[in-house]
């Protein structure tokens, strides 16, 4: 991603603003309490100088006027190893072992924010130890969707 990779953190709010659009036409934010992004790695954040995911919460948290949590997640390890290159059940493995809840979220309806899933490995580790915080429902929104790999014919 061209906004990720090559320091263009200005270019999440355009897409932000579409992920908003989708959201808005399936009325997610009236089901929501709270914003919550999935973390990246602090080693991420301090090579992009940036949290991709952040960026695209604090846009969604802006437009519906919900209260963000940018800390109600974190990750276990300060690895910033990419899960790149790695099968659906490694990812998955890897996931719930490197993410937590920081915060009570007794009661509330989060909306977890990412920008790109690849297996759902880590929105689903996510939403696991957002449900363990107390939340009551997690729903998820992403900007891009990597493409399931086709069996070849």
């Amino acid at each position: 991603m061209h906004a990720k990779e090559r320091h263009h953190p200005e270019l999440f709010q355009p897409l932000a603003a579409q992920l908003a659009a989708a959201l808005e036409v399936a009325r997610m934010p009236e089901r929501v309490d709270i914003v919550v992004p999935v973390p990246s790695s602090i080693v991420a954040r301090l090579r992009r100088g940036f949290d991709p995911a952040r960026e695209i919460a604090r846009e969604l948290s802006r437009r519906f006027e919900l209260p963000l949590r940018p800390r109600a997640l974190g990750r276990r390890s300060l690895s910033g190893r990419a899960f790149k290159g790695l099968g659906a059940a490694a990812r998955r493995r890897r996931a719930e072992r490197h993410v937590m809840a920081r915060e009570a979220l007794i009661g509330l309806r989060v909306l977890l924010v990412d920008d790109v899933m690849t297996t759902g490995a880590t929105a689903g580790a996510c939403a696991q130890a957002l449900r363990d915080a107390g939340a009551t429902t997690v729903l998820a929104a992403v900007w891009a969707r990597t493409p399931t790999p086709r069996a070849s014919l």
